[in-house]
């Protein structure tokens, strides 16, 4: 992997997998599916004015225009947000989801006067990232599916392939993102090398200095 991809402008989560945290938990009791879309794509001080709002919608577009299967997002959206979203519940199709979010994330660049982005472009072919974020996830996959067994009534199937296909089929910074997510989601134990590998790789990527600092809790659940 190069030393850098790119720079995101965020000190914290920021794309799809920025929004799927404010989806885990109760946010149905604090607001609506749209306006916890807006709190997200609105930006932070100090962030680029329609940075978190272009995430978004970049991340979007990659998933759309991908070809992966509409239960394969669902499945993703549900584990990211630790089941604090689903969509089946709601009755929402995930490509509509999808389309939702781009819908407000755009609107709310056009309201700032900022351009819409056109074109995405791809990280999938970047050096060895892809190889990299699959490593770390199958070094993962056991502890990782122990834990989503262990949440009775929320279990899921094929987590893990379904992360993976992301890494290697739309790109691998939105893979290890949405990996990162679902490990800190259902408080998945790691040890203090995992973390450091993946202090290493989110700083090759280009996240913020409290991006993968979000993780630095499960070090401390093998200790338990």
């Amino acid at each position: 992997m190069r030393q850098m991809l790119m720079s995101h402008g965020s000190d914290w989560d920021f794309g799809l997998s920025g929004l799927a945290k404010r989806f885990h938990g109760p946010w149905d009791h604090e607001g609506t599916l749209a306006g916890t879309v807006m709190a997200a794509a609105t930006d932070r001080q100090g962030e680029v004015l329609g940075s978190a709002a272009r995430a978004i919608l970049e991340d979007v577009r990659r998933l759309s225009e991908a070809s992966l299967p509409s239960k394969t997002i669902t499945l993703l959206w549900l584990a990211a947000t630790g089941r604090g979203c689903d969509l089946d519940h709601l009755g929402i199709d995930a490509g509509d989801w999808l389309r939702q979010i781009a819908e407000i994330c755009a609107e709310h660049l056009q309201r700032l006067g900022e351009s819409i982005p056109v074109a995405v472009a791809a990280h999938r072919a970047a050096d060895s990232a892809a190889d990299e974020v699959v490593r770390e996830i199958r070094a993962a996959r056991s502890a990782l599916t122990e834990e989503i067994r262990n949440r009775r009534g929320y279990e899921l199937e094929g987590v893990v392939p379904a992360i993976e296909q992301v890494v290697t089929e739309v790109d691998p910074d939105l893979g290890f993102r949405l990996f990162l997510r679902v490990m800190i989601a259902y408080w998945v134990p790691i040890s203090r090398d995992q973390y450091d590998r993946y202090l290493a790789m989110g700083e090759r990527f280009g996240y913020g200095r409290f991006h993968v600092d979000d993780a630095e809790f499960l070090t401390e659940l093998r200790k338990r």
